[in-house]
């Protein structure tokens, strides 16, 4: 049996960057372990050709089901518009949902049970005359390690071809858009042909579900390129491409920009070239090399030949653009955006767009992103973002390690002081920094693993439940279950962050006789700490002012006596932004700045 593979990405490309690779072992990826991750968006700018045979799903008897799952389980037809079960695809949205639509759902079977299932459209379909054909068809599922074929025949059932929609070994985690229409070139097997057939088979192990409808065959345009992903990356010592939405100055490196397109009509495409423009705090246009061909049918990935190295803080945005030598009939799928910025003091792996959140159910864990240093720096804090599904009363700490260059294990660095997450914070999805006792010297040219941490309730509650924003490269997000000891790797990036920030400091300051600490945490919304310390008797007032120096609090604390002493700062007055809280006595004043989110 044929076998022609579908929207599969290269796994990677010479970028010109030499890297001594990290030899981490390679982790398993944890299957729940996010709340929930949002569909992709549902515009795909698809361009219909002339319709030449279609079915609705609208009758169960159109199809054939067949199966040697263990337990027995066939693919079903439905009207449940709600059987999902993610509720991101609660409701499908099919374009005729109502009338009925295909659907296995590997998800409700458990991890014991083993799907292999296929349904067929039973009729043979007369293609004599239309030699450039494309199967279309509405669907939706979520990506784990399944096997999802389109299996077509020419010969009415004699030889089959496979056209593999997912190998089981990519985009773990992720989502189609709800609907998602995929466009499948099957011309070189059913083009001019008097008896098609074809058919869906799922082969599964507690993945999570496939759901089809709407299919139909349709005319070919000869010219028609899609770009189904752009993305940038930066390569370091853990020998995986990374790309980084925040980037501190010390850290700046050469970035790769490229896509992935597919050729989904019916001519090769000679000349196929990325262009990719940078704009904002500096510019950049990369092209791909002439004179590359997109095959009819190949999923490809095209990156530019140079980089960019951004120099100046600010925002940069990348515009996508793929051509070829002939004309496009849809330059409306040809093209996609993305931004990141160059920041004093903040290194992210997340986009900064939260889509859902990652947990372990109650049970002690700890989750974080992979990070490649390239210029010593003094890494003080761990900016987290909560996701508004935490519950139970979670405390968390940061923690950093090292990965060891010769066998890849993670080697403990530094842990922050614990942190008690109040009720207020989880229900504003608060960003958090966790403060290390003291500033760590990062190493250039080493990979650091930085995570946070749950002590977990026992499964009482979700506990921590961190906010994730994009998708992450296989191996490169990682979360230990404690329960198991084990190290797994996750797909929605987590929102953990590097904070290079000086400031953030919990290193006190005196002035005359008042010792006083950062604020904690630092940035905040609802009430931050303050501690401070005497060295006689005094009486403390604390003024709270902005940028411009205008005085928004006066908090009188009254005469304190010697010793140690703490006060609480509330946000509910005051705007997201910088502030600055100065706390005075008869003979000393000390000010540092703080910084409130809402």
């Amino acid at each position: 049996m044929k076998k022609i593979y579908m929207s599969l990405v290269a796994a990677s490309l010479a970028t010109g960057v030499v890297a001594q690779n990290i030899t981490s072992p390679l982790l398993p990826v944890k299957k729940n372990a996010e709340i929930s991750t949002n569909v992709k968006p549902a515009g795909q700018n698809y361009k219909k050709g002339a319709v030449l045979w279609s079915n609705t799903c609208d009758d169960v008897n159109d199809w054939t089901l067949t199966n040697t799952s263990t337990p027995a389980q066939n693919w079903t037809w439905s009207t449940d518009a709600n059987a999902s079960p993610r509720a991101e695809f609660v409701p499908f949205m099919f374009t005729t949902v109502g009338d009925g639509f295909l659907f296995i759902d590997s998800d409700a079977a458990g991890n014991s049970a083993i799907q292999n299932a296929t349904i067929e459209y039973t009729a043979a379909i007369d293609m004599t005359g239309n030699n450039n054909i494309n199967l279309v068809y509405e669907t939706a599922y979520r990506n784990f390690q399944e096997i999802r074929t389109v299996q077509v025949s020419g010969d009415n059932g004699a030889t089959w071809t496979d056209f593999v929609i997912h190998d089981g070994s990519s985009a773990v985690n992720t989502n189609t858009a709800n609907p998602e229409t995929t466009v499948l070139n099957i011309s070189s097997v059913a083009g001019g042909q008097s008896q098609v057939k074809f058919r869906f088979n799922y082969q599964g192990n507690w993945d999570w579900f496939w759901a089809i409808d709407d299919v139909r065959i349709e005319e070919t345009d000869d010219n028609d390129l899609r770009v189904d992903g752009v993305n940038f990356r930066t390569m370091g010592t853990y020998g995986i491409g990374l790309p980084y939405y925040q980037i501190p100055t010390a850290q700046a490196q050469p970035i790769e920009f490229y896509s992935v397109v597919t050729n989904i009509g019916a001519v090769d495409q000679t000349n196929t070239i990325l262009t990719a423009d940078v704009t904002g705090a500096g510019t950049f246009t990369g092209t791909s090399a002439a004179g590359f061909t997109s095959v009819v049918g190949n999923t490809d990935t095209i990156a530019a030949t140079s980089m960019f190295t951004p120099s100046a803080v600010g925002n940069y945005s990348i515009a996508y653009d793929v051509t070829m030598d002939n004309t496009d009939i849809n330059t409306a799928n040809n093209t996609g955006t993305l931004a990141f910025d160059v920041t004093n003091d903040i290194y992210a792996r997340d986009n900064g767009v939260s889509d859902g959140g990652s947990f372990n159910s109650g049970e002690a864990y700890e989750l974080g992103n992979v990070y490649d240093i390239f210029g010593a720096d003094d890494l003080y804090g761990v900016d987290i973002k909560l996701s508004t599904s935490s519950a139970g009363n979670p405390l968390i700490f940061g923690k950093l390690y090292i990965f060891d260059a010769v066998d890849g294990s993670r080697v403990f660095v530094d842990q922050t002081a614990d942190y008690s997450v109040t009720a207020a914070e989880m229900t504003a999805g608060a960003e958090i920094t966790l403060l290390f006792d003291s500033p760590i010297t990062l190493t250039a040219n080493e990979s650091y693993l930085l995570v946070v941490g749950a002590y977990g309730d026992g499964g009482a509650s979700n506990d921590l439940v961190v906010a994730t924003a994009g998708d992450s490269e296989p191996q490169t997000s990682n979360l230990y279950d404690e329960p198991t000891t084990t190290w797994f790797y996750v797909t929605g990036t987590p929102w953990v962050r590097m904070n290079f920030d000086p400031s953030s400091s919990v290193e006190e300051i005196v002035e005359g006789n008042v010792t006083v600490s950062q604020n904690y945490p630092n940035p905040f919304t609802g009430n931050t700490t303050v501690n401070y310390t005497l060295t006689s008797t005094d009486e403390v007032m604390v003024e709270i002012t902005d940028v411009t120096g205008k005085v928004i609090e006066v908090m009188n604390e009254g005469v304190r006596t010697a010793g140690a002493h703490t006060l609480t700062i509330n946000s509910n007055k005051l705007a997201a932004g910088t502030y600055y809280y100065s706390v005075s006595t008869s003979n000393g004043k000390v000010t540092k700045a703080m910084n409130v989110t809402k």
